[in-house]
């Protein structure tokens, strides 16, 4: 599905469209890259919301909330003291997309 040979090629391309090959140290071409795939990753994720968003309009997914249950080590608590465990135990609301 995703062709990572076109997607090597995208990233060189952009890198050598910010650097002189001529002149650039190995570490300026591995910022370049960096900041290419941050870009990438920025640009891939607001897609990904959009998608999400017309995904939701369009009545093809949901959000489903839940609660989910954190303290640091969670064994440790319920095992040595579990009376205790409801005072350090964190309970926060998570959003997760679900398709229909």
């Amino acid at each position: 599905m995703l062709d990572m040979q076109a997607l090597n090629n995208l990233i060189r391309a952009e890198v050598l469209s910010h650097i002189d090959p001529d002149t650039c140290t190995s570490e300026d071409r591995m910022r370049a890259e960096l900041e290419v795939l941050e870009a990438i990753r920025k640009k891939t994720e607001e897609k990904i919301e959009g998608q999400r968003a017309a995904m939701i309009a369009e009545g093809f997914a949901f959000y489903a909330e839940h609660l989910r249950e954190s303290a640091p080590s969670k064994t440790w608590w319920l095992e040595n003291a579990p009376e205790q465990w409801p005072m350090v135990c964190r309970v926060a609301k998570v959003r997760a997309f679900k398709l229909k």
